[in-house]
C-alpha cells in the first residue's frame, strides 16, 4: 500500500522536475509565462483525472490497493491548480489586482477556473485521516464527490479558451466521460448486489 502511494507521489511530482528542466534549458518557447500557465493547468487536470480514475479501476479489478494514493494525488492536483492561479496572478497579471478583477469579470473561462479551484479547496483541506474521522465516512465521501463537478468545471474552463485545436479538449472530455460512466456502472452493480 505504501509503495503505491510513494510511486503515485513520485509520478505526480515528476512534472515539476520536467518543468524545471524546461525552464533551465529554454524549452518553454517564446512566451514562458504562457507555457507555465498551460503546463500547470494541464498537470492539475490530468492529476485530477487520474485521482478520479483510480476508484473505478480499483473497484473493477478488485485490487483496492490501487486506490490508496487517491488522496495524495488529489492534494497534488490541488497544488498544481494553486500554482496555475499563482502563475496567472503573479507572472501574467503582476499582482495588479484591479486589472486582474477586470479580466475576471469579462472572461467566463476565468470564472469556471475559479469555481473549480473553490470546489477543490475543501477536498484538499479535508484529505487527512483526522478529517475523515471528524466528518465520518459517509459525510466525507459525499463531500469528496465534489471532485466530479470540479473536474467538469475545469474542463469547461479549458473548453471556453479553445480557439482552433480541440484535440486535447476531446481527449480530456472522453477520459472524464469514461471515468464517470465506469463510476456509475460500478455503483449500480454494487446497489444490485446489496438489494
Amino acid at each position: 500500500m505504501r509503495l503505491y502511494k510513494w510511486a503515485a507521489a513520485t509520478g505526480a511530482l515528476a512534472p515539476a522536475i520536467w518543468l524545471l528542466w524546461a525552464l533551465l534549458t529554454g524549452r518553454t518557447g517564446a512566451d514562458p509565462v504562457e507555457y507555465l500557465l498551460h503546463f500547470s493547468g494541464n498537470t492539475a487536470f490530468v492529476l485530477l483525472l487520474v485521482t478520479l480514475g483510480l476508484g473505478p479501476v480499483a473497484r473493477w479489478s478488485g485490487r483496492w490497493c490501487i486506490a490508496a494514493p487517491r488522496r495524495w494525488l488529489g492534494v497534488l492536483a490541488f497544488g498544481w491548480a494553486v500554482a496555475h492561479v499563482a502563475v496567472w496572478i503573479g507572472l501574467d497579471q503582476f499582482f495588479a489586482w484591479r486589472f486582474a478583477w477586470q479580466e475576471l469579470a469579462g472572461r467566463p473561462y476565468l470564472w469556471a477556473g475559479l469555481a473549480a479551484l473553490l470546489m477543490l479547496m475543501p477536498l484538499a483541506a479535508t484529505s487527512t485521516d483526522g478529517w475523515m474521522r471528524r466528518l465520518g465516512p459517509i459525510a466525507w465521501s459525499r463531500l469528496h464527490k465534489l471532485a466530479y463537478p470540479a473536474a467538469g468545471t475545469a474542463l469547461l474552463h479549458q473548453a471556453l479558451q479553445v480557439r482552433a485545436d480541440y484535440r486535447m479538449f476531446y481527449l480530456y472530455a472522453t477520459a472524464l466521460a469514461v471515468i464517470v460512466v465506469a463510476r456509475l456502472a460500478a455503483a449500480a452493480i454494487n446497489d444490485r448486489k446489496t438489494a
